[in-house]
Protein backbone atom coordinates (compact mmCIF):
# COMPACT_ATOMS: atom_id res chain seq x y z
CA UNK A 1 0.00 0.00 0.00
CA UNK A 2 1.31 3.33 -1.41
CA UNK A 3 1.59 6.29 1.21
CA UNK A 4 -0.97 8.17 -1.07
CA UNK A 5 -3.27 5.41 -0.95
CA UNK A 6 -3.98 5.15 2.83
CA UNK A 7 -3.67 8.77 4.55
CA UNK A 8 -7.25 9.95 2.33
CA UNK A 9 -8.67 6.49 3.74
CA UNK A 10 -7.58 7.70 7.26
CA UNK A 11 -8.85 10.92 7.32
CA UNK A 12 -12.27 9.99 5.84
CA UNK A 13 -12.59 7.42 7.67
CA UNK A 14 -12.08 9.24 11.56
CA UNK A 15 -13.12 13.30 9.54
CA UNK A 16 -15.50 13.88 12.78
CA UNK A 17 -12.30 13.06 14.93
CA UNK A 18 -10.11 15.61 12.97
CA UNK A 19 -12.68 18.07 12.77
CA UNK A 20 -13.05 18.13 16.54
CA UNK A 21 -9.46 19.04 16.98
CA UNK A 22 -9.25 21.68 14.77
CA UNK A 23 -12.21 23.56 16.49
CA UNK A 24 -10.59 22.98 20.08
CA UNK A 25 -7.49 24.14 18.72
CA UNK A 26 -9.09 27.29 17.30
CA UNK A 27 -11.03 27.42 20.83
CA UNK A 28 -7.93 27.18 22.77
CA UNK A 29 -6.00 30.08 20.74
CA UNK A 30 -9.34 32.30 21.12
CA UNK A 31 -9.48 31.53 24.95
CA UNK A 32 -5.50 32.21 25.11
CA UNK A 33 -5.74 35.68 23.23
CA UNK A 34 -8.83 36.66 25.43
CA UNK A 35 -6.90 35.76 28.48
CA UNK A 36 -4.10 37.89 27.44
CA UNK A 37 -5.97 40.81 27.36
CA UNK A 38 -7.25 40.80 30.84
CA UNK A 39 -3.59 41.10 32.23
CA UNK A 40 -2.77 43.96 29.90
CA UNK A 41 -5.24 46.36 31.99
CA UNK A 42 -3.75 49.69 34.21
CA UNK A 43 -4.47 49.41 37.80
CA UNK A 44 -5.49 52.29 39.53
CA UNK A 45 -4.87 52.55 43.17
CA UNK A 46 -7.78 53.91 45.05
CA UNK A 47 -6.92 56.74 47.98
CA UNK A 48 -10.98 56.83 49.06
CA UNK A 49 -14.57 57.15 48.75
CA UNK A 50 -16.74 59.79 47.51
CA UNK A 51 -20.58 59.29 48.75
CA UNK A 52 -22.95 62.38 47.02
CA UNK A 53 -24.84 63.60 50.02
CA UNK A 54 -27.11 66.30 47.39
CA UNK A 55 -27.39 66.20 43.76
CA UNK A 56 -24.80 68.18 41.28
CA UNK A 57 -21.30 66.27 42.52
CA UNK A 58 -18.71 65.78 39.41
CA UNK A 59 -16.05 63.60 39.39
CA UNK A 60 -13.55 64.39 36.74
CA UNK A 61 -15.89 66.69 35.31
CA UNK A 62 -18.41 63.23 34.70
CA UNK A 63 -21.99 63.57 37.26
CA UNK A 64 -21.82 60.76 39.73
CA UNK A 65 -24.49 59.54 41.43
CA UNK A 66 -24.42 57.05 44.82
CA UNK A 67 -20.64 55.97 45.85
CA UNK A 68 -17.36 55.64 44.04
CA UNK A 69 -13.86 55.01 44.83
CA UNK A 70 -11.39 57.50 44.17
CA UNK A 71 -7.55 57.47 42.80
CA UNK A 72 -5.03 59.96 42.99
CA UNK A 73 -5.31 63.36 41.14
CA UNK A 74 -9.19 63.09 40.77
CA UNK A 75 -10.85 66.60 41.50
CA UNK A 76 -14.20 66.49 43.01
CA UNK A 77 -16.51 69.29 42.30
CA UNK A 78 -20.16 70.24 43.64
CA UNK A 79 -22.40 72.52 41.63
CA UNK A 80 -24.77 75.17 43.38
CA UNK A 81 -26.78 72.57 44.84
CA UNK A 82 -24.29 69.75 45.39
CA UNK A 83 -22.49 68.27 48.52
CA UNK A 84 -20.71 65.42 48.85
CA UNK A 85 -19.24 63.22 51.58
CA UNK A 86 -15.39 61.93 51.11
CA UNK A 87 -13.74 59.50 53.36
CA UNK A 88 -9.98 58.38 52.56
CA UNK A 89 -7.78 55.70 53.29
CA UNK A 90 -6.11 56.72 56.16
CA UNK A 91 -9.58 57.59 58.46
CA UNK A 92 -9.93 61.18 57.09
CA UNK A 93 -13.01 62.71 56.02
CA UNK A 94 -14.60 65.75 54.51
CA UNK A 95 -17.37 67.32 53.66
CA UNK A 96 -17.73 69.56 50.64
CA UNK A 97 -20.04 72.24 50.57
CA UNK A 98 -22.08 73.89 47.54
CA UNK A 99 -19.85 75.42 44.61
CA UNK A 100 -16.61 73.39 45.86
CA UNK A 101 -13.76 71.75 44.31
CA UNK A 102 -10.80 69.60 45.81
CA UNK A 103 -8.36 67.38 44.10
CA UNK A 104 -6.55 64.03 45.93
CA UNK A 105 -3.23 63.24 46.32
CA UNK A 106 -2.25 60.22 48.32
CA UNK A 107 -1.97 61.78 51.85
CA UNK A 108 -2.89 64.98 50.54
CA UNK A 109 -5.48 66.99 49.57
CA UNK A 110 -6.14 70.74 47.71
CA UNK A 111 -9.27 72.64 48.34
CA UNK A 112 -9.07 75.02 45.21
CA UNK A 113 -12.28 76.89 45.72
CA UNK A 114 -15.54 77.11 47.87
CA UNK A 115 -16.21 75.83 51.67
CA UNK A 116 -15.45 72.21 53.61
CA UNK A 117 -14.65 70.38 56.72
CA UNK A 118 -12.78 67.83 57.50
CA UNK A 119 -12.32 65.92 60.86
CA UNK A 120 -8.64 63.34 60.47
CA UNK A 121 -8.18 61.02 62.89
CA UNK A 122 -5.52 60.41 65.59
CA UNK A 123 -3.35 58.05 63.08
CA UNK A 124 -3.93 60.59 59.96
CA UNK A 125 -1.36 62.39 58.53
CA UNK A 126 -3.08 64.18 55.89
CA UNK A 127 -1.92 67.56 54.76
CA UNK A 128 -4.79 70.07 53.22
CA UNK A 129 -3.56 72.67 51.07
CA UNK A 130 -5.54 76.30 50.16
CA UNK A 131 -4.63 79.41 49.15
CA UNK A 132 -0.59 78.30 49.27
CA UNK A 133 -1.23 77.30 52.86
CA UNK A 134 -0.64 74.18 53.98
CA UNK A 135 -1.84 72.61 57.16
CA UNK A 136 -0.85 68.98 58.77
CA UNK A 137 -4.60 67.14 60.30
CA UNK A 138 -3.35 64.54 62.65
CA UNK A 139 -6.69 64.24 64.94
CA UNK A 140 -8.11 67.20 64.28
CA UNK A 141 -11.25 68.82 62.63
CA UNK A 142 -11.05 72.40 60.78
CA UNK A 143 -13.55 74.31 58.71
CA UNK A 144 -12.20 75.95 55.63
CA UNK A 145 -13.14 77.98 53.23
Amino acid sequence: MSRRSWVPAVLAEHWPVWLALVCHALAALLLLRDVRGTYERKVVVSVGELQVVHADVRLQGTPVNGVRRLAAGDAVETGPDGRGRLRLDDGTSLVLDRDARVVLSPGSLSLERGRAMVAGVPASRTTVTLAGATILLAGSSVALE
